[in-house]
């Protein structure tokens, strides 16, 4: 596979030279400039195709860096984001470790029985009659509550990676984005 992009690559450079630079360095096939006459070297047809390959490589290192998100629910429109959200909730293992974005409004409830607070990015239907929240656990969850978190009912948009789990004792399946970025909007 490397081999045909390579192939690719170098060819597309040879096209390159020879369409878009003035009329004396187009060249023909065994690398001669067809007005000139003169030969083109090697060692400039490789550090330039090597030039090339270089900043491809520096552009594929940045992207595999930054996972890119596989699901952007915030240039869906709200039914749509509702429905993508119920999704998540009846086919789990479909989703898992999937990168999802979510923009709605901040909230958090506390539980008595495990004495945790959990928070929520909260979206509504295009009739602002149903609700759902998304769980989110922001960072690595160190984050300080009520300090450090917003008001209820800011908006702020939540990127994580979408898990399940199940708290101790407890027999249902939940779903929440963990390792979140949240960005609170003005």
């Amino acid at each position: 596979m490397k081999d045909i992009k390579l192939t690719y690559m170098i060819f597309i450079l040879v096209l390159c030279l020879a369409s878009c630079g003035n009329k004396d360095s187009r060249l023909d096939t065994k690398g001669r400039s067809i007005e000139s006459g003169k030969e083109v070297s090697q060692d400039t047809v490789n550090s330039k195709t090597e030039m090339v390959l270089s900043e491809e490589s520096s552009i594929s290192d940045e992207r595999k860096s930054e996972p890119k998100i596989d699901y952007d629910l915030t240039v869906m429109g709200s039914d749509m984001v509702y429905a993508t959200i119920y999704q998540f909730m009846v086919n789990p293992d479909e989703y898992e470790g999937k990168k999802i974005r979510i923009q709605g409004t901040y909230a958090s409830t506390y539980d008595k029985n495990t004495k945790k607070y959990y928070h929520y990015c909260v979206v509504q239907d295009a009739a602002a009659c149903c609700v759902q929240g998304m769980e989110f656990i922001w960072d690595n969850g160190s984050h300080i509550y009520p300090d450090e978190y917003p008001n209820e009912k800011t908006k702020i948009i939540v990127t994580g990676f979408f898990e399940t789990y199940r708290e101790k004792g407890d027999s249902y399946l939940y779903c929440r984005l963990k390792d979140a970025m949240m960005e609170v909007m003005k």
